[in-house]
């Protein structure tokens, strides 16, 4: 990524970051992310989640996405902290990280 060591505020993934589909590539990229965040920056991640309330909608396509347990376990090997869980739609999440 091509910012310095701790220099960004604010970081905004929408509906992006379930494409990657190796779970080592997207932990990289969570590493990355943690790496150029500022000290009290915050991570903004908005993505639909493998979950009842997309599988009604999307049917087998919300095996695209991945669970909320998986995320948590991605941020949780990144060193990112949930700091918030807003639920924008029944559909859509957004989970505010922050530095451990």
């Amino acid at each position: 990524m091509p910012a310095e060591d701790v220099s960004v505020d604010r970081i905004i993934a929408m509906f992006s970051l379930h494409e990657i589909r190796d779970r080592e590539e997207r932990v990289t990229m969570l590493n990355e992310l943690n790496r150029v965040l500022a000290e009290n920056g915050e991570i903004y991640i908005t993505e639909h989640l493998s979950d009842i309330q997309n599988f009604t909608v999307y049917s087998l396509g919300a095996f695209h996405f991945y669970s909320k347990k998986e995320w948590l376990s991605n941020f949780c090997e990144s060193k990112l902290e949930v700091k918030q869980e807003l639920k924008t739609t029944p559909f859509v999440t957004t989970f505010i990280l922050t530095k451990r």
